[in-house]
């Protein structure tokens, strides 16, 4: 098993998280199931592995190349403002490299959580920050995608 999928665990423990995201993102030799396909649906990162469709929460633990570049999607959350939207916790990495890096810091300007949106045919990952939180809080009645383009910026 995946030493990112074991150390996981429960999402209440927010506290846990940079520990998690640390022990996560170690370098571990175990492989993770590589998408064979990714898009972004209403605001939700889907793919499939060999034939087989994933959305969503189902992503947790998958790998994807994207531009000379790996992704990780080390946890997946549907938003706490809005039903429908999600977000994700995801780590990065050159392809040649072996270290991993969280795309999105938790610190007092960021929650740790990334969006994901299309661009040029490819997923995007905006961290979300306290600004975005907020304007997310605001938008409750708006669709999933119109919330996500009053609130991300390009």
């Amino acid at each position: 098993m995946d030493m990112r999928r074991k150390a996981i665990g429960s999402t209440r423990s927010v506290w846990l998280m940079p520990l998690v995201l640390v022990a996560g993102l170690s370098g571990s030799a175990a492989a993770t199931e590589t998408l064979d396909g990714v898009a972004v649906q209403d605001g939700r990162l889907t793919g499939d592995v060999d034939g087989k469709k994933l959305d969503a929460g189902a992503v947790i633990g998958t790998d994807f190349d994207e531009g000379g570049m790996v992704y990780s999607i080390i946890d997946a959350s549907n938003d706490p403002f809005l039903p429908g939207l999600w977000r994700y916790r995801v780590a990065w990495r050159a392809q040649g490299d072996r270290e991993w890096t969280p795309m999105c810091r938790n610190s007092r300007g960021s929650t740790g959580w990334a969006y994901v949106s299309m661009d040029d045919g490819g997923p995007r990952f905006t961290c979300e920050d306290a600004e975005t939180a907020r304007c997310l809080g605001r938008t409750s009645g708006l669709s999933a995608k119109k919330a996500l383009s009053t609130c991300l910026r390009p």
